[in-house]
């Protein structure tokens, strides 16, 4: 009976030595190796899918006219929680993403639940009837459906072949990424005497952090939170946005440089420069 308790408990400090090492060994190469591990069993099974993008943030693939977009810090957390199912994890990611693509031409029947609203650039890869409204400068508004950690974009092809027009799905998306807010995670930088925050930092990494700011209510949501001010908002990528007020000054010169410096220097940006929201909706804003 000693016996099998030394060992149990042996083993489990085993396993709890090899996560921290694993976790403390996911370097730059290392998580480049789990996505080439990934493409090449994907690009293996699959030799028609055609890849779009391809870096350590995400992995967009086509196939017959479908693009799908895979956040692959997804699959890096659960590699690093349980680094013995790499194997298991790489497969699972791999059928989802395969089977997204190969879904007919048309909305899933249960659209309405999965629709959801999502920020890009003008100029990022995109089908040719790619569904999508300009917001502001570059950026505008796509729509997706939810796939495991990932997301298909929607074409008017889509759309014709389900009988849905694209107000009635723009209605959708919005209340869906509205919804999204309830598992929003913020960190809060330098909270002043008064009550009021300085900086606000979404750290949700569910690749929705950006695409929030789409959303009509969000200057009611957060302007409260520094005294009812106009807000100065920063999405260098679609998982970083940073907020500050338009009347904090030093901060507000500080996310146009972090904003900048952020955009420079990752594999998918999305806008270098900050934007202002106000009750009647965006505005550019450049630092003085």
């Amino acid at each position: 009976m000693d016996n099998t308790l030394w060992i149990c408990l042996l083993g489990m400090v085993t396993i709890v030595t090899l996560r921290w090492l694993f976790s403390w060994s996911l370097t730059p190469r290392n998580l480049q190796l789990v996505r080439a591990l990934f493409l090449q069993r994907f690009l293996t099974a699959y030799p028609d899918a055609l890849l779009i993008t391809e870096n350590d943030e995400q992995i967009s693939a086509r196939l017959n006219g479908h693009i799908c977009t895979f956040r692959m810090e997804a699959l890096y957390l659960r590699c690093r929680e349980f680094p013995f199912r790499v194997e298991e994890f790489i497969q699972e990611v791999m059928l989802t993403f395969e089977l997204a693509l190969r879904e007919p031409v048309g909305l899933p029947q249960d659209w309405q639940q999965h629709i959801l609203a999502l920020v890009l650039r003008l100029d990022a890869p995109m089908p040719d009837d790619m569904l999508f409204r300009p917001v502001i400068d570059a950026l505008g508004m796509g729509y997706v459906v939810e796939v495991g950690e990932g997301f298909r974009w929607i074409t008017q092809q889509d759309l014709e072949s389900s009988g849905v027009n694209a107000d009635e799905l723009h209605t959708y998306a919005l209340r869906n990424l509205e919804r999204s807010c309830n598992r929003l995670v913020i960190d809060t930088v330098n909270t002043m005497k008064e009550g009021d925050d300085r900086v606000l930092l979404f750290h949700t990494h569910d690749g929705l952090d950006a695409s929030r700011l789409l959303l009509p209510s969000f200057y009611q949501r957060f302007t409260g939170r520094f005294g009812d001010e106009d807000l100065l908002v920063g999405i260098p990528t679609r998982d970083t946005l940073i907020m500050v007020s338009v009347s904090d000054q030093p901060h507000a010169n500080l996310l146009a440089w972090r904003t900048n410096a952020e955009y420079t220097s990752r594999a998918y940006p999305l806008l270098s420069t900050v934007l202002r929201v106000t009750s009647d909706g965006l505005e550019t804003w450049a630092a003085e």
